[in-house]
């Protein structure tokens, strides 16, 4: 039997397997946002005095699929932010945007709410910005470790969520009346907890 037909022959049995994973009552796609609140667990030479405070946590939008009642995949893209010490000026805020693919797990036979966990890894991103200049980070890789629940109105969901980042910067862009332009080092850890209240909708078949 050549390679062609092996790999048809293989398909047809792969196919014949996820036939009934595929036929679960909570797969199917969802999409929604989320609104909460940031505690910045931040340190490094430049963080020490920045001393970044507690502020909004945003999740623009967050999106999967789940392939059966457990198992599914989803990408989620927001943001952190607060106020912070005047290091480049008044008003000066920090802000960490993150672009996370995270693999999913669904206790799906609880009830009335549906807890998850999220294990992913993504693009992140630091920002500092205050009336005498701005700062802005490499996009570095860091990581994201989600808890939630989600209950269920129909199709509709809402349901808290508590998600810790972690990410490690080393060079930024600097931008100042003060300290002037070009790369610095940043070598700075940019962690931070992510409560968050998040609604959607979910496409359950």
């Amino acid at each position: 039997m050549n390679k062609s037909k092996v790999m048809a022959v293989a398909g047809v049995f792969v196919l014949a397997f996820l036939l009934p994973v595929l036929s679960s009552a909570n797969m199917g796609f969802y999409i929604g946002t989320g609104i909460g609140y940031d505690f910045p667990n931040q340190s490094g030479d430049v963080m020490d005095e920045l001393e970044p405070e507690n502020g909004v946590g945003l999740e623009l939008i967050h999106l999967g699929y789940n392939f059966n009642d457990n198992l599914g995949i989803g990408l989620q893209y927001g943001a952190g932010a607060g106020t912070a010490e005047d290091i480049l000026g008044d008003d000066t805020t920090w802000g960490q945007g993150y672009l996370t693919f995270s693999g999913r797990y669904t206790f799906a036979d609880m009830e009335p709410v549906t807890p998850y966990v999220e294990l992913g890894l993504g693009n992140y991103l630091y920002m500092i910005d205050g009336d005498d200049g701005d700062l802005t980070s490499d996009p570095v890789v860091g990581g994201r470790l989600a808890v939630g629940g989600s209950y269920y109105l129909g199709n509709f969901y809402i349901g808290p969520e508590l998600s810790y980042h972690f990410a490690g910067y080393e060079d930024a862009e600097l931008d100042s009346d003060r300290y002037g332009e070009g790369d610095v080092d940043f070598e700075e850890t940019g962690d931070m907890l992510m409560l968050l209240v998040k609604v959607g909708y979910h496409w359950r078949q």
